[in-house]
Formats: structure tokens, C-alpha cells, sequence
């Protein structure tokens, strides 16, 4: 059945393709400007040769890289597709390119084009999704850096011109991400300091150091945990072997700890260790119902939304015949989307505190010497002051909703350093801003 129902999809898939060069064509009749028409026409030439050929450069390998990635959102409608290590399976491409003349400065635009493509929504979702939802990002990541699986350097000139047409682009998608080892090499680490330090939270930087042992526990071998990537924000996948719904739920610690408040309230026997106590008894029940609903997920996968296009990509699922939704990856990973509120619920000891100052409302030295003895106990080593800003002031615009603080106007640098100065006195590391 697997086999059968591949053979369907990847016949659609080349059928599909042809469309598109039968789009082009028809586009290129109809373009008065001849440098675009050739533009089409060469895209026609190469999608008809490659629907059921391999490509055979830079330009082609794009161009059915992207064909690929639509016809699996086709298949999934997923929220995030990680295009993994595509600095090292695109190289040999680009190597290609180079020597039938085309220069850097074209397959930079190549690749400029493409950051601009992946830049979508995922475009179906269920009424009760997109009430949270709506335009949510088809969440592309792409990977750079690291090691082979002998644990050498594994970077490619590729990795370097990906962060260059990001920072061309600077869009939201691809979501970049850097791996940090003791092997990376200066020049690759300062281009991505670089980017980082334009601002927009692109790349992501993953440790080597830390990622490729916590693999190894969970039972990966050294060369796949070494050819790690990631799927989405953060989470962490092996390329063509890895299945996981990164997703399959989400845990909002402070609603255990709120229910958990709710039930001592007017009680006059209430204590510290009573409410941590019926807190840890309340997490473990939600957990419990949480992993429940996690394996209903799974099953209601296999069942009713296999995917054998995307398993056709996975080397297991082709030995043994078995779509991913059936088990069929070498590695099966369901996990949580996040631990919400972990910091704000530990006690103080555990985590660093953090606190806001708005101008009229909390920002005078009397709350603020307040503040410090109520934290004194504690032994906290660092202390962020967090003045008050009105960067996301837009965002109740969008909700419909009034903003209270529009006239507020945030506190300058000399207004912030008594605080700092207090704030120093008591023996804290001082952040200001975060």
C-alpha cells in the first residue's frame, strides 16, 4: 500500500510540475519585455526536463528545491518544513553553476529570490485554529554550519553567501540558524555575528557542544547527532530520518499554578509548602492528560493523514515500507511545543527576576527600594531593569483594543541611573533593557 500510494504521489508530483511549465510558457507569449521572457521560457525548458530528471546546477536545483517544498505543503499543510543542511546538498549544485561561468553574484540573487519565495502563510486552517493562528508562517529553517559525521568542519562557501542574502532580504523566513563548535572557522563566525548584530533575531545559534550529546542520549548515533538540524524555532531533527510533531501540544505551566492558587483561596491554613505541593500534584496530573491526548494525536496521524511523499525523503520509510506516521523514520520523536512561565513560577532562588518601570506608575525610588528587600533573601546575583518602551504600542491597534500608556513617554538614561546605582549597592549584576 505505502509503495502504491508513493507511486501516485511522486507521478502527481512530476505531473504538477509540468503545469507550472505549462505556465510559463503561456507567460512568456504574453511578456512584452524580453529579458523577463527568456526569464520564463528558460523556466519552462528546465521544469520540463527535470520532472523526471535530476537537476544538474545551482539554478535548476532551486527551482525544483521550491517545486518540492510547495507540492509537500500540498500534501501536509504543515507550519514548518525544515530545509535542513542546505548549504552541504546544494554545494555540489553551486560547484556546477561555477563552472559553466555563472558568477557568485548571480547565485546570490538565486538564493536572494528563494529567502523572498519561502516568505508564506500556511493557508488552510480550522476555524478554532486560525482564531490563534491566522497567518502563522509556513516556518522554513535552514541550518548552516557544524560538523561531518567525522566531526570536521563541515562548512561550505554556501553557508557564508546564505547570511549574505539574508542580510540582503532581512525578511522573517528562511529562519536562519547557526551550529557553534571549537571547529568553526573565524571567518564563518564573524559573518554570523554580523548578521546577528543587524537586529532582527537571525540566526539562531545552537551549540555543538551541548546538542550533539543530549542526541546521543536519546540513542542517535554519533554521525546523525552530529548531522543534526532544526525543524521550525528550535526544535531538533535529523535530516531524513527523524520524525516528530514538535507540536503535538503545549503546556502552560502558570494555568496549573493558577488552578492551583484558586484552590487555597480563603484559606487560612493555606502555606508555601502546601501550594508547591498541590502544584507538583497538579502538573503531574495535566501531564498525564497531556501524553494521553499526545497518543490519541499519534494515532489519529496514522490513521487518517499519512504522508508518503514526505516519507519518501526519510531512508528508513523506503527500506521498510512503512510511512512516518506509521513509525517508519529510524527516530520517533513526539514532544511538547513549550513549558510556558517555568521562570515565573520558580522560586526566586531558581531564576533571575525581572522587573518593569513605567514613568507616573512604578518608577520611584521608594517602589524600587521596596522591591530590593522583597528580593533580598533570595541571593539573586543578576537584576534586569526593564524601562518602559513603546515598541509594541501598534499591537493593540491591530486588536482593536486602546492602548492606556500611548502618552507615556519611556524614561531616558539619566532618569534610570539612580536605580542602576541602587541596584549595584545591593551587590546585583545590573542588565538595563532585558
Amino acid at each position: 500500500m505505502f509503495y502504491q500510494a508513493l507511486g501516485i504521489l511522486l507521478a502527481a508530483a512530476s505531473e504538477h510540475i509540468l503545469r507550472y511549465r505549462d505556465l510559463a510558457r503561456e507567460l512568456a507569449k504574453q511578456s512584452a519585455d524580453p529579458e523577463r521572457r527568456q526569464e520564463l521560457e528558460r523556466i519552462a525548458a528546465i521544469s520540463e526536463r527535470f520532472a523526471l530528471a535530476a537537476p544538474e546546477d545551482f539554478r535548476e536545483a532551486c527551482q525544483l528545491f521550491w517545486y518540492m517544498n510547495v507540492i509537500l505543503q500540498y500534501e501536509s499543510n504543515a507550519s514548518s518544513l525544515s530545509l535542513g543542511r542546505f548549504y552541504q546538498y546544494m554545494w555540489t549544485f553551486y560547484q556546477a553553476s561555477l563552472q559553466k561561468g555563472e558568477t557568485p553574484s548571480v547565485l546570490k540573487e538565486l538564493l536572494e529570490n528563494l529567502g523572498i519565495k519561502v516568505n508564506d502563510v500556511v493557508l488552510l486552517r480550522s476555524a478554532s485554529s486560525a482564531k490563534f493562528f491566522a497567518g502563522f508562517p509556513a516556518g522554513y529553517t535552514i541550518i548552516l554550519g557544524g560538523k561531518n559525521a567525522l566531526g570536521h568542519n563541515a562548512e561550505t562557501p554556501l553557508s557564508t553567501l546564505c547570511l549574505d542574502a539574508f542580510q540582503s532580504i532581512q525578511l522573517p523566513q528562511p529562519n536562519l540558524g547557526v551550529k557553534l563548535n571549537e571547529r568553526m572557522s573565524r571567518s564563518f563566525l564573524l559573518k554570523a555575528a554580523e548578521t546577528i548584530r543587524i537586529g532582527t533575531g537571525i540566526p539562531q545559534v545552537f551549540n555543538d557542544e551541548g546538542v550533539i550529546p543530549s542526541l546521543l542520549n536519546r540513542g542517535a548515533t554519533l554521525a546523525d547527532a552530529r548531522d543534526y538540524s532544526v525543524v521550525g524555532c528550535v526544535e531538533l531533527s535529523i535530516p531524513g530520518k527523524t520524525y516528530g510533531l514538535h507540536d503535538i501540544a503545549m503546556f502552560n505551566l502558570l494555568k496549573v499554578m493558577e488552578i492551583a492558587l484558586k484552590t487555597f483561596r480563603g484559606d487560612p491554613a493555606a502555606s508555601y509548602d502546601r501550594i508547591c505541593a498541590r502544584i507538583d500534584e497538579n502538573i503531574r496530573r495535566y501531564v498525564r492528560l497531556m501524553v494521553e491526548g499526545a497518543n490519541v494525536c499519534d494515532i489519529g496521524h496514522r490513521d487518517w493523514a499519512p504522508v508518503p511523499l514526505l516519507s519518501s525523503l526519510m531512508t528508513d520509510c523506503l527500506e521498510t515500507g512503512r510511512d512516518v506516521t506509521e513509525g517508519g523514520a529510524r527516530y520517533n520523536l513526539s514532544g511538547v511545543q513549550g513549558i510556558v512561565g517555568a521562570t515565573s513560577w520558580a522560586p526566586p532562588r531558581y531564576s533571575s527576576r525581572s522587573a518593569s518601570w513605567i514613568p507616573g506608575y512604578t518608577l520611584n525610588l521608594n517602589n524600587f527600594d521596596r522591591a530590593l528587600a522583597f528580593l533580598a533573601p533570595y541571593g539573586l546575583k543578576a537584576l534586569h531593569l526593564l524601562p518602559f518602551h513603546q515598541y509594541g504600542a501598534s499591537k493593540y491597534g491591530l486588536v482593536g483594543v486602546d492602548c492606556a500608556m500611548t502618552d507615556v513617554s519611556p524614561p531616558e538614561k539619566d532618569d534610570i541611573k539612580p536605580y542602576l546605582r541602587r541596584a549595584e549597592e545591593a551587590g546585583y549584576h545590573v542588565v538595563v533593557g532585558g
